[in-house]
């Protein structure tokens, strides 16, 4: 098992424990803008949290608090998917 798998199994768990579903997209076309990208859906009001982002937006957004996660659920003006997770390490340089 590679490291990249053991990664995504880890946060599919952390997703499930918190009541999200993680799934990546199913497009195999290198050309394509969502090949490769992951959507994180809430099963139980079946609705988009984030989608078409990379792992590490989506382990960013996994571990804010419940709080920061309810503030973006009750804003009426960011469609889903629209959610503005910090920036990871790599991503501030």
């Amino acid at each position: 098992m590679t490291e990249s798998t053991r990664r995504e199994n880890r946060l599919r768990r952390a997703a499930a424990t918190q009541g999200f579903k993680l799934r990546k997209s199913r497009r195999r076309d290198p050309g394509a803008p969502d090949c490769g990208r992951w959507c994180l859906i809430n099963e139980h009001r079946n609705a988009v949290v984030l989608e078409n982002v990379d792992l590490d937006r989506v382990e960013a957004w996994l571990n804010l608090p419940w709080a920061e996660k309810l503030k973006w659920a009750f804003r009426g003006d960011a469609a889903p998917g629209t959610l503005e997770v910090p920036k990871t390490a790599s991503e501030q340089d």
